[in-house]
């Protein structure tokens, strides 16, 4: 299933961090350092989970040092992430945020349906606006115009991305 990563930023405002599919990591960091939990995960669906205790998975990395690779790697993935979202909070107008946040959710969890390409996860229109540090207002104006002009379609928290090309020429608009 699905399962989103947030934290309670200034004033208990939500941001969400993160969206994970089937097969992701989540709570690493905690597993790993014995830190309380950085932020909370919640699930978007029905999903099945695996836990790990932590000293039974540090005995594991000790005998075998791939498992320590695999984690840095994830690890660093979402390091990456993060900090292109920062840099494009701190550098890129709403829209071209929005469309650069929905080009990676395509690109990591869509669903080729021929030419269109559907994100499975449900997402409101908050969520989104989370995601890339505005308000849901904006947001829902900004999918409305692209609705309107055929890039996408937004139903039910179900998003439909018709020109994924287009949505990717506007994020290049914004870096150029």
């Amino acid at each position: 299933g699905y399962l989103k990563a947030v934290s309670s930023g200034a004033e208990g405002r939500e941001v969400l961090l993160s969206v994970m599919g089937p097969g992701e990591v989540v709570g690493e960091l905690s597993v790993l350092d014995g830190q309380p939990r950085s932020a909370s995960i919640i699930a978007l669906e029905p999903t099945e989970l695996a836990a790990l205790d932590r000293e039974p998975l540090l005995a594991l990395i000790r005998q075998q040092p791939s498992l320590a690779i695999g984690l840095l790697e994830v690890l660093t993935q979402r390091l990456r992430k993060l900090t292109t979202r920062c840099e494009n909070i701190s550098s890129m107008d709403i829209p071209s945020r929005l469309a650069e946040m929905l080009v990676a959710l395509a690109e990591r969890h869509g669903q080729s349906l021929g030419k269109d390409v559907r994100i499975p996860v449900r997402l409101s229109q908050q969520d989104f606006a989370s995601m890339v540090g505005a308000t849901r207002e904006s947001v829902n104006k900004q999918l409305k115009s692209w609705e309107q002009a055929g890039l996408l379609h937004h139903e039910g928290g179900r998003l439909t991305i018709h020109d994924l090309r287009g949505l990717r020429a506007l994020c290049a608009l914004s870096s150029s």
